[in-house]
Formats: structure tokens, C-alpha cells, sequence
């Protein structure tokens, strides 16, 4: 008989009958091969079996969960044990179809966003002509239009967003803006543009706030706009050369002389028009 330890390793209740009726007749070399199925059974495992992925032979992998204790999918194992007869080894080139010249494995000159750098794919293919450059056609494709676009071997395309309150990691994006702002989400986009709009608000008010200001701070002008002391002092002493000349451009000669020489007439009239009130009624009434 089998010890009580053994019989738990199998929990199906038809395994239970089966050793149940072999203990009775004595027989139990097939225990341990029941037991040890079922404990395994129901956890999945990678395939070890050779498929051929770009006319490279390499091993399956896909995880798969097995019926019995088998450690590959049906077709891989048929697979690996035809091709093993054929005398290839991983990593070999080879078609299921009939080519007549098998090419030498090259690797694949497109592009791929790899660590945030549009960086060369490098898949190992072997070209089933002398002049395919890509391992499939959707790498050539987005190498022509990502050239078309403007893009170059090694730029960086790694985004932070924009949002200041953004927590999420930087992403990968190849689309160009013109304002520089790159969004994780349409929510973060929404909330930024919002807070930029409170801000340009603030930032109005506050510049109207300070031309208000500015503007009760300059000088008054016209009636009651207080006078410059020294152009009042200029002015009287115009005044006083005008009724002692009577004219304005001797005047004029004798308190600016400078502007007088570059324009007798204007400064003629600029002191005619500042000491005209500074003359005696007499000298008004004649002028």
C-alpha cells in the first residue's frame, strides 16, 4: 500500500478512484506519474518548441498552459523536430516556401522610437530579395513618412507635459507644436489653458492698475498745472529784453543763444509766446 502522504498530491476525485482500486491490487508504479500531471497541470508555461519569425528559425515562447506534461505547442514541436532532421539549428535563414537562393540574415534598416530616440530597428531578417532593406513594410513606411515630417536618425522625441501640477511620467511623442506644449491627457490640456487664462486676466488688471497710477502721477497741465520756476524766471527776462529792444529775436539771441542759432525764427517764437504775458499792459497793447 502507498503511504496517506502520497495519495494528497493529486486532488481530482477520478485520480482518487484509480489509486484508490491500484492500491487495492498492490499496483502503484503509475502513481507518481498521475500525481506529479495533475500537480502541474493548469500553470502556464513558456512554448520551447522552433517557429520561423522574418525567415529566422528561433524558439516559440508564447506562453501557453499545457493539457498534459508537454513543454511545447503541438505544431512547434513538429516543427523543431522536422527541421532538425534538415540539419538547422537556431538561428539559422529558412522559408517553408521553395526560394531558390536562401539570402544571408541581415538586419533591418527602419526606424523605431526606442528610449525616446528615433533610433535604426535592427531586426535580424532574412530577405527573401537582395534588395529588401526591411524586415516588413510597415517599418519602411513610417521610415519615409518620419523623414517627410522632418525627422532625423537620433532626435529625441521624449515629452514632458505641460501641466505644472502634472505627476505622470514623460512620454514619447513625434508630433511637433508650435507652441512648445506637449499634454499627457485632454484634461491636463483644459486645466493648463484655463490657469494661463486666469493669469493673463490678472496680469490686465494689474497693468491698467498701474497706468491709472502713472496718470495721477504726472504733472497737470494747462490751468493750474504748476509753473517750472526757471522757465517762469526765462520768460520775465524775455519780457524785459523785448520792451528794452522791442525785439523778439534779440531777445531770443541773448537768453538761448544755442537754439537761437540753429532756428532763429522758432526761438523767436517760443520766447514771444512764454513772456507775452509778462508784459506791461503799454507794451501789450503796442505789440
Amino acid at each position: 500500500m502507498l503511504p496517506s502522504g502520497d495519495e494528497r498530491l493529486c486532488a481530482k476525485p477520478g485520480c482518487k478512484k484509480i489509486l484508490a482500486r491500484w492500491n487495492q491490487s498492490g499496483c502503484c508504479k503509475y502513481h507518481h506519474y498521475f500525481a506529479s500531471v495533475h500537480s502541474r497541470f493548469g500553470q502556464p508555461r513558456p512554448c520551447a518548441g522552433w517557429t520561423i519569425r522574418h525567415g529566422i528559425i528561433v524558439v516559440c515562447g508564447k506562453t501557453f498552459i499545457p493539457k498534459r506534461c508537454a513543454n511545447q505547442h503541438k505544431k512547434c514541436g513538429v516543427n523543431k523536430r522536422w527541421l532538425t532532421k534538415q540539419g538547422l539549428k537556431l538561428g539559422d535563414a529558412h522559408y517553408w516556401r521553395n526560394i531558390t537562393k536562401l539570402k544571408e540574415p541581415k538586419h533591418c534598416a527602419g526606424w523605431v522610437i526606442r528610449d525616446g530616440v528615433i533610433a535604426q530597428c535592427g531586426q535580424l531578417f532574412a530577405p527573401k530579395r537582395s534588395h529588401d532593406p526591411y524586415h516588413s513594410s510597415r517599418c519602411g513606411q513610417k521610415k519615409t513618412f518620419w523623414r517627410s515630417c522632418g525627422h532625423f536618425l537620433g532626435e529625441p522625441v521624449r515629452r514632458k507635459c505641460s501641466y505644472r501640477n502634472c505627476e505622470n511620467p514623460p512620454f514619447d511623442r513625434l508630433r511637433r507644436t508650435k507652441s512648445g506644449d506637449y499634454w499627457c491627457c485632454s484634461v491636463h490640456e483644459q486645466r493648463e489653458k484655463a490657469i494661463r487664462r486666469e493669469e493673463r486676466l490678472h496680469l490686465l488688471e494689474a497693468m491698467q492698475v498701474n497706468l491709472l497710477l502713472a496718470k495721477q502721477e504726472q504733472p497737470k497741465r494747462g490751468r493750474g498745472a504748476p509753473v517750472d520756476p526757471r522757465k517762469q524766471e526765462l520768460f520775465r527776462n524775455g519780457a524785459a529784453l523785448y520792451e528794452k529792444y522791442g525785439s523778439w529775436g534779440k531777445a531770443a539771441m541773448k537768453i538761448v543763444p544755442d537754439e537761437f542759432r540753429e532756428n532763429p525764427k522758432l526761438a523767436a517764437d517760443r520766447i514771444r509766446q512764454g513772456a507775452s504775458k509778462y508784459l506791461s499792459k503799454s507794451t501789450s497793447k503796442t505789440a
